[in-house]
């Protein structure tokens, strides 16, 4: 039994990741229609840099992908994920997590999302965007603010919440 160590497939895409949270046949035979964890919940924990040391490897015509999510309010816990695609196909056939809701070989969780979301747009891009650390930079706490706030009420302010696909908006 040999591994061939290798990189995310290149045609895993939005699709895949639509298929296995949202068509995918669960055990009642329905849909599984999880928007919630798809674009709510995941695509922020993705872009705040929760998932961690994404490790891949190819055997059997399949990839065996596995990675570390750190949760947002348990900053002591790891979260660790497997998931199987297809070569092929970057379909999703088996995806479990640590967390309660991600058990099992078909676990439909926020942290099995976030890393398909890593996995998209390493297969978009072709490269992981650099995480620069704070003493690689110049220093920014003596720095001015750049404009003036004016003061407003609350019932100005707008709340933004991060959506895949959606822009910001003020």
């Amino acid at each position: 039994m040999s591994l061939e160590c290798a990189l995310p497939p290149p045609t895993f895409n939005m699709a895949n990741l639509t298929t296995y949270f949202i068509t995918r046949l669960v055990s009642d035979k329905k849909a599984a229609n999880d928007f919630k964890n798809l674009n709510k919940k995941a695509y922020p924990l993705f872009k705040d840099g929760h998932i961690q040391s994404i490790k891949a490897c190819i055997y059997q015509q399949q990839y065996y992908i596995t990675a570390i999510c750190i949760p947002e309010m348990k900053k002591t816990l790891q979260y660790h994920i497997k998931l199987i695609l297809g070569q092929d196909s970057g379909d999703i056939s088996h995806a479990e997590c640590g967390c309660p809701a991600g058990l099992g070989p078909s676990g439909s969780c926020k942290h099995i999302a976030a890393l398909g979301y890593a996995l998209e747009e390493y297969a978009r891009i072709a490269h992981t965007p650099d995480q620069v650390s704070c003493t690689s930079q110049l220093q920014t706490w003596n720095q001015p603010r750049k404009r003036v706030l004016e003061p407003s009420e609350v019932v100005n302010i707008k709340f933004i919440k991060l959506e895949h696909g959606k822009s910001k908006r003020l």
